[in-house]
């Protein structure tokens, strides 16, 4: 009986800690784009703003303070991945899991080797975009992206749908008008930590007092 009760006890706090991950909201403020370049890029996404013209792609580096946080922000790098104005000013995000089997998965793999693989920071962010936006985005004027790793870098994500993503998230915009959105790599908030283990410690606590008696 109390080991249902420890094993009852884990799962509750593993769903609890992902049904509240997946509802966090977070203040990202837009600091700058780090090791970029600025290519001449085409979004023609439909039911989003027409853009044509030169456009940072590297690390999109942002301060932001976590959810239910009044300590000092802390600083996060990601990649975007919308046509939208940056926030220059902190702005409500929702952070959504990313779920494996999606583009997102891909571009959260891209994000993980990229310092590995000592990818150019530029070559990553338009590989990115390319599998976000497929056809309706091109690239009119590498200036000074290496298209060359670029491509290989997309051609490598296509076979990584199925990367977990464990530990990324995708920032949504909840201003209006929208924001940029981004990929970002926040960790579950410490809260959501000290519920789950004081979770799994109380079931453990009621397991060695069983045995005990």
């Amino acid at each position: 009986m109390l080991k249902r009760v420890f094993l009852a006890a884990v799962i509750l706090s593993l769903v609890f800690a992902a049904s509240m991950a997946s509802a966090n909201n977070v203040t990202l403020k837009y600091d700058t784009v780090a090791n970029s370049e600025t290519p001449d890029c085409t979004f023609s996404v439909p039911s989003t703003p027409y853009y044509s013209g030169g456009v940072y792609a590297g690390n999109y580096v942002e301060s932001y303070y976590p959810p239910g946080s009044q300590a000092s922000p802390k600083t996060v790098s990601g990649n975007c991945f919308s046509p939208f104005d940056s926030n220059s000013s902190y702005t409500s995000y929702n952070l959504v899991p990313i779920t494996p089997g999606t583009v997102y998965a891909a571009c959260a793999w891209i994000m993980s080797e990229q310092s590995i693989q000592h990818w150019q920071p530029a070559a990553a962010q338009v590989a990115i975009w390319q599998l976000v936006f497929g056809s309706y985005f091109q690239v009119n004027d590498w200036d000074g992206v290496n298209s060359a790793q670029e491509a290989t870098i997309y051609a490598d994500a296509l076979n990584h749908y199925g990367y977990s993503a464990r530990g990324f998230y995708l920032a949504e915009s909840l201003s209006s008008p929208p924001c940029q959105d981004y990929i970002v790599p926040v960790p579950v908030p410490p809260t959501l930590l000290l519920l789950g283990s004081g979770l799994v410690g109380l079931g453990g606590l009621r397991w060695r007092k069983g045995r005990a008696g």
